[in-house]
């Protein structure tokens, strides 16, 4: 393409390029300045046309906490977005879900005086933003469940079943919110969790330091992930949440893994589970500690959940297979 060569196309240049008249180069030209797809600049032979560079079309709502129903914001939302009315049948749901869940964690668990939605909708896909300015959800799991660092809460978090509020919360909104998405973006703190589901790769990076929770998801127009195949991968046939997944390579903190004590912290809070995929995509080394701690102490302690180590290397394997050879020959 002439545009990507030089930023501009000339009608001259395109008749060339293309074996047509100028006259024919000309009128085509014309039509994307008309539909909006080029921009023109000059007149006569010497026109320029040049690709426009559009903003995303995007809608903002604003909501104030304390006693706000994420009902009522939902239904507001949906009625005046024009965007949210380009979503299909099928992707519908999970946006009823994702919005609620999220905007009700901002009003549940924040602390703060307001929340920020966005909706961003780009040519491939719809993404959304929410923001509250309160205390933050990695340091307030943090200091709620007297752990280490934010970075242990949001290792926590992903597993599911984790809140500060049992009264009220299952835990699950963020666990199956993130997995339903393309990409999910949790920003709490100086840490950002990335979820992308596309690719399959989890991370946990450090961002500038940030007041409140900024949760950004994404989910292609044509999606064909529905709410209900992500709860029925989780779900027994009584619709209880029996089965999570780890990646293992998020709970990353040296370039291996050999220690027990990183093999507890792996394992914290999969008793609550009868299935735990552990998904070891991107990790190349562990140690015979690591994996005695993982696959015969902690799963000789826990009979109820059934460990399921999946994407694995030959050395990851070896220690494994090991470890599980280690528990059988015990008496």
């Amino acid at each position: 393409m002439i545009l990507d060569e030089t930023g501009f196309v000339q009608s001259g240049r395109l008749a060339e390029r293309a074996g047509v008249s100028r006259q024919t180069a000309f009128s085509f030209l014309q039509s994307q300045v008309r539909q909006g797809a080029l921009g023109q600049v000059g007149a006569g032979r010497s026109a320029r046309y040049v690709r426009l560079v559009r903003e995303p079309e995007s809608e903002l709502f604003r909501f104030p906490l304390g006693g706000l129903d994420e009902d009522a914001a939902w239904r507001r939302v949906r009625a005046s977005s024009a965007l949210l009315s380009r979503v299909s049948a099928r992707t519908a749901p999970t946006w009823d879900f994702a919005f609620t869940e999220m905007v009700n964690n901002a009003e549940d668990h924040s602390g703060g005086t307001s929340v920020e939605v966005k909706v961003v909708a780009g040519a491939e896909r719809l993404a959304m933003t929410v923001v509250d300015d309160g205390r933050g959800a990695l340091p307030n799991l943090q200091r709620a469940l007297g752990l280490g660092d934010a970075r242990e809460a949001a290792e926590r978090l992903v597993k599911g079943k984790l809140t500060t509020f049992p009264e009220r919360h299952s835990g699950q909104g963020i666990f199956f919110t993130s997995r339903a998405m393309d990409r999910f973006v949790l920003e709490s703190d100086a840490l950002a969790l990335e979820v992308d589901n596309v690719v399959g790769d989890w991370t946990l990076r450090a961002v500038p330091p940030m007041q409140g929770t900024r949760v950004r998801m994404e989910l292609a127009w044509d999606s064909a992930r529905t709410l209900k195949s992500v709860f029925d991968a989780f779900s027994d046939e009584h619709f209880a949440f029996i089965r999570t997944s780890v990646h293992v390579k998020l709970f990353e903190r040296s370039p291996t893994f050999i220690s027990r004590s990183e093999g507890k912290r792996l394992c914290a809070g999969l008793e609550s589970f009868g299935e735990a995929v552990l998904d070891f995509k991107g990790v190349t080394a562990v140690g015979q500690g690591f994996c005695d701690e993982v696959f015969r102490v902690w799963a000789r302690m826990h009979p109820g959940t059934r460990l399921v180590p999946v994407n694995m290397d030959e050395n990851v394997g070896w220690f494994v297979r090991k470890a599980y050879a280690d528990a059988k020959t015990l008496p």
